[in-house]
């Protein structure tokens, strides 16, 4: 029996490692900022623009050109606190989000498509199968809050 018991203790100890260090790793299919976006796994716990199936989500309007769109992104996505810039260019931001309880990360991947005039994205978990919604339900606010600060400040130029 204690055998069992250490045998039970030592492989539950591995595969809590294994999780650390799979939460730790960044894919090796993404950060590239040359482009283009990797494929998204099978699993639901991811969205991307470039996908044909369930995993579609919406790209983001350019807002202004390259430059600005990249700037506007980049405003947003700081006044994130679980957010980290990882690799920011003039026309790719690759952010890493982490879960406020368990700390687990989420790559997310923005690249200008200057020929389809829009902004191509990506959000994949690093671990795990579902991720009950958050990285579709992430991007949808990211893009709400990008097209918002994106507007003209409608008090600007009136007298108040």
């Amino acid at each position: 029996m204690k055998r069992w018991i250490a045998g039970t203790l030592i492989a539950a100890g591995g595969t809590a490692a294994y999780a650390v260090v799979k939460n730790q790793q960044m894919p090796a299919d993404v950060g590239r900022p040359g482009g283009p976006l990797a494929p998204v796994p099978s699993t639901p716990n991811a969205v991307s623009s470039l996908a044909d199936d369930d995993h579609y989500i919406e790209p983001f309007p350019m807002q202004g050109d390259e430059q600005e769109s990249i700037r506007t992104l980049r405003r947003v996505l700081r006044r994130m606190p679980e957010c980290r810039l990882m690799t920011v260019t003039d026309w790719y931001i690759h952010a890493v989000f982490h879960s406020k309880t368990m700390r687990y990360k989420d790559d997310v991947e923005f690249l200008i498509n200057k020929d389809a005039g829009h902004i191509d994205v990506r959000s994949a978990a690093r671990m795990g199968y579902s991720d009950m919604g958050v990285n579709r339900k992430r991007i949808d606010r990211l893009r709400g809050e990008y097209i918002a600060e994106s507007l003209p400040d409608p008090s600007a130029g009136r007298d108040i």
